[in-house]
């Protein structure tokens, strides 16, 4: 498989983001201005992932994210991998009902706004 890959996506280009979002906007203008890169994958973060697919759509350049899980990313070049966090709580609602003999189950989460 990782013989397909590389005749796919060519070369990977890394970038630190050091856990910051405005470095991780940073890296993803680099990435797109001056690597001329196809597509990004990465943040790790939802806020990072909005502020990379911003520039994402910008540029044209899809944005591939394992683990942004924000149900408010959207757009055309964002590309999620993980389950979005009102799907998980969903499932883990629906679960807890079956597996613990609840009668009812409420679910509350909350959005982290710039916490990782």
């Amino acid at each position: 498989m990782p013989f397909i890959l590389t005749k796919i996506l060519g070369w990977f280009y890394t970038r630190d983001s050091r856990k910051e979002i405005v470095v991780a906007a940073g890296a993803a203008l680099d990435l797109i201005n001056n690597v001329q890169v196809q597509a990004i994958i990465g943040p790790e973060s939802s806020m990072k992932a909005k502020f990379v697919t911003d520039l994402g759509d910008k540029a044209q350049v899809p944005i591939i994210s394992f683990s942004a899980t924000s149900p408010s990313l959207w757009s055309s070049y964002f590309f999620r991998i993980a389950q979005s966090d009102s799907s998980q709580v969903k499932a883990i609602s629906s679960s807890s009902k079956h597996l613990v003999g609840m009668k009812q189950c409420r679910s509350a989460w909350m959005m982290s706004l710039g916490r990782e």
